[in-house]
């Protein structure tokens, strides 16, 4: 639309008078908001949240092949924040089979992280908590 408006004046000129003005500030900001998150949702895999029988609580329809299951919930793969699908194909390392180089709270945004109520109680259906 800006070519509409672009007539007599540069591209840069029309944005500046007919596009930048502070009623459509709010539609921009969201524009801008919404592109953001998407770039971000499709970087970046959902968490995995397992309950104790290890049903998936977050939003993703994905399967957690059962041997990973397993493996979450005995928590033999247990680091300080969740538990580790593997250590050593972390999505942040420099070359694959080195460990993983990143502080405990980059578990966060790690699709190798598993959340379970043994890493994170506060998840725990118990009545204790």
């Amino acid at each position: 639309m800006l070519e509409d408006f672009a007539e007599g004046h540069s591209p840069r000129v029309a944005a500046k008078h007919y596009a930048d003005i502070d009623a459509h500030r709010p539609l921009h900001e969201e524009a801008a908001e919404k592109g953001l998150r998407e770039a971000l949702d499709a970087a970046l895999e959902a968490p995995v949240v397992l309950d104790d029988q290890g049903r998936r609580l977050d939003t993703s329809a994905a399967e957690v092949p059962p041997d990973e299951v397993a493996v979450a919930l005995s928590e033999d793969s247990d680091v300080w924040l969740a538990s580790c699908r593997d250590c050593y194909t972390s999505p942040f390392a420099r070359r694959q089979g080195s460990g993983c180089p990143v502080a405990v709270w980059g578990c966060l945004e790690c699709p190798n992280a598993v959340f379970t109520p043994g890493t994170c109680p506060r998840f725990s259906t118990s009545p204790d908590f």
